[in-house]
């Protein structure tokens, strides 16, 4: 059986929402559960999404969450994973910038110190194949995608487009899909989602340092940060606002 790790700051609204919605709304998302959600947990989603989408959750706008399980290409979504790096490259950066010159022209010595091509003792593999190899055991070789994106070491990067199934497999946490109605200019979306936070296998989630993912979106009503508005004093507001004449500056 397959046990996993999640990462912290992971749910859709971290990723979709950043500093747009209360931390009480991506707290709740965190906590709903992951996998296999009950009919109260995705209805907690749903009221989570379209107080994101609407700012209030009873916004005349229609949205439905389902179990994004079926396989054809609309169903899909592209994720990025990024393999950790060999090293620690704070060293480098906080060189002045001749020594970073310097370091940066040998090439070989850069990427074998701070790409992803280390070899693990006990495998014989790099970080890189190492992840790679798990997950083509876990989804498949043809969940790969070579469109418009590069995978290798060198980039330290894995693109892959998973169906539900594979995105459960992978990241142990259901894909969701939703329709968003917007009643005002009468335009729909349609998007994934996921709850709780996404996780990665034991066995490679101390080696993928982060995860990229490729949605369009529509954005969400910010938070507002302060609904108080300011009481503006009688007169000029500013030095500028407050000139009467222009000045002329004559080149000597």
């Amino acid at each position: 059986m397959t046990t996993y790790t999640s990462y912290s700051n992971a749910t859709f609204l971290d990723y979709a929402g950043y500093q747009l919605v209360p931390q009480s709304l991506v707290t709740q998302l965190q906590n709903n559960g992951t996998a296999n959600l009950t009919s109260d947990q995705l209805t907690q989603v749903q009221s989570i999404l379209t107080t994101f989408m609407n700012g209030v959750s009873t916004a005349p706008t229609s949205l439905t969450v389902t179990d994004q399980s079926t396989g054809g290409v609309g169903d899909k979504i592209t994720v990025g994973l990024v393999v950790q790096r060999d090293a620690d490259p704070t060293a480098l950066l906080a060189m002045d910038w001749a020594d970073r010159q310097a370091a940066l022209a040998d090439q070989t010595t850069i990427w074998n110190t701070y790409g992803s091509t280390a070899i693990n003792q006990a495998t014989q593999q790099t970080n890189y194949q190492m992840v790679l190899s798990a997950v083509e055991a876990l989804v498949g070789q043809n969940a790969q995608i070579a469109d418009g994106v590069t995978s290798s070491s060198e980039s330290r990067t894995i693109w892959l487009q998973l169906d539900g199934t594979q995105f459960q497999t992978l990241f142990g946490t259901d894909l969701l899909h939703f329709t968003f109605a917007n009643d005002l200019n009468n335009a729909t979306t349609s998007g994934h989602a996921w709850s709780g936070n996404l996780s990665l296998p034991d066995t490679i989630q101390p080696l993928v340092s982060g995860l990229w993912v490729e949605e369009n979106l529509p954005y969400g009503t910010p938070a507002p940060i302060n609904s108080t508005p300011v009481v503006l004093a009688d007169g000029f507001q500013s030095p500028g606002n407050a000139l009467v004449g222009t000045t002329t500056s004559s080149p000597t």
